[in-house]
């Protein structure tokens, strides 16, 4: 602020101006004193050539050359990377030494200008703040600009999986799992999951699951450091059939035949999703489902047999041939020779043997003469004169012996002889 001093003097003229500031020593005006900021007082007075000096003037005179400061004061909870994760409350304080501050404007984004009136609120979103002071000169500081982000939402995540899926919840093939996740203010920073409860692993694309019941949990990070909850998925995983074992209970025989009625038993087991049901059919019959051990008789028997699991795995058929034969061989003999009289052969006699078994067949006739050595039949023999005792009996191939047959063949190929007494 530059100040000039004049007077004027009618008659003598002027003399000389004294002036003082703020109450300092007096001086000669010579020339326009600049005053610097502040509130000053300036007094003065004139006096002429004949020495009238006249009464002291002043002037109150305020100067405010500098413009006032505004700072800014944020509060909320820090993040990471620079963001907030609520909302943050913004301060603004200006100061000015001279003329005092008049006022505080500030804008968030592109909104109106307000007037400051007092602490204001951010809510969620990336803010871009301007604010200036104004002093009561009327003096405006440069503009000063704020950058706020604030992010209060959890980022989400959701899972997917894909696979065969197979019966009641289970997948009958290895199963892929995706995880997607999304934040719609500060972004997606990383998925972290982990299955049945070991380490957390950072996701970078699809996993693979094997047989088994898995726990998948996961969750999302963003980049302003929130984490979603934990979520969790249960996947259930079986591409493994079940397995069937057939034990077989009876009197075994011979060349694989049993001599008994058979009991069979079928065991099935699964060991991840449990056994749904267990089928069986006797020599193409009907599928029947299987509750207990069953019973075979007499006969050449195929026995067809799977088991189901309860994730829908099927096993791969199974058959079994069973062979049971509970009746004995009947064997007989037949004697051929020239008959004569009251059962006597008159030649000799011709033994052959025959025998049949129905189910597994003839395995040997065994014979013996007279209390003599058993002997394997091979083919027809022939009896002499004299009076035999034929044994014979057949075994089948299943090892089953019937009783022992006997016959009485008389024999007599001599004629009597006579003699006379004189």
């Amino acid at each position: 602020m530059t100040v000039s001093l004049s007077a004027t003097d009618a008659l003598s003229g002027v003399d000389r101006i004294t002036y003082r500031i703020d109450g300092r020593n007096w001086s000669t005006y010579a020339g326009p004193f600049v005053l610097t900021d502040g509130q000053h007082l300036v007094e003065y007075l004139a006096a002429d050539l004949a020495g009238l000096t006249e009464a002291v003037r002043s002037i109150a005179i305020s100067v405010d050359t500098a413009p006032p400061s505004s700072v800014v004061a944020i509060s909320g909870q820090s993040g990471a990377n620079g963001w907030f994760i609520s909302n943050v409350t913004v301060v603004l304080n200006a100061t000015d030494a001279t003329s005092g501050v008049a006022s505080i404007s500030y804008k968030i984004d592109t909104g109106a200008w307000l007037a400051y009136a007092g602490p204001f609120l951010l809510g969620e979103g990336r803010h871009h703040v301007e604010y200036y002071a104004t002093d009561v000169a009327g003096i405006v500081e440069t503009l000063h600009t704020l950058d706020v982000s604030i992010d209060i939402t959890a980022p989400t995540v959701v899972a997917s999986v894909s696979g065969t899926l197979g019966a009641n919840g289970w997948y009958v093939s290895d199963v892929a799992v995706s995880l997607n996740g999304s934040d719609a203010t500060s972004g997606l920073a990383s998925l972290s999951y982990r299955v049945d409860g070991l380490v957390w692993t950072t996701y970078s694309g699809a996993f693979v699951l094997t047989d088994g019941r898995h726990l998948v949990e996961y969750f999302a990070t963003d980049f302003a450091g929130l984490s979603g909850p934990i979520q969790s998925l249960t996947v259930a995983v079986d591409t493994t059939p079940p397995a069937t074992v057939a034990t077989l209970t009876g009197q075994a025989g011979s060349n694989g035949w049993f001599v008994s009625n058979v009991t069979v038993i079928l065991n099935a087991t699964d060991a991840l999703s449990g056994i749904a049901n267990l089928s069986y059919r006797i020599d193409n019959g009907s599928w029947q489902a299987y509750s207990a051990p069953f019973l075979l008789a007499e006969g050449l028997h195929q026995v067809d047999f799977l088991a189901i699991d309860l994730a829908g795995n099927v096993e791969v058929l199974q058959s079994l041939n069973v062979a049971i034969d509970t009746t004995p061989p009947i064997s007989s003999a037949i004697v051929s020779g020239t008959l004569g009289s009251n059962g006597w052969y008159v030649s000799n006699a011709t033994i052959s043997l025959t025998a049949i078994d129905a189910t597994s067949g003839i395995a040997r006739i065994v014979y013996r003469i007279d209390g003599g050595v058993w002997t394997n039949y091979s083919g027809f023999f022939v009896v002499s004169e004299g009076t035999h005792t034929i044994e014979f009996f057949a075994i089948d191939l299943a090892g089953i012996t019937e009783g022992i047959h006997s016959i009485t063949v008389d024999v007599d190929t001599t004629g009597p002889s006579s003699n006379a007494a004189l």
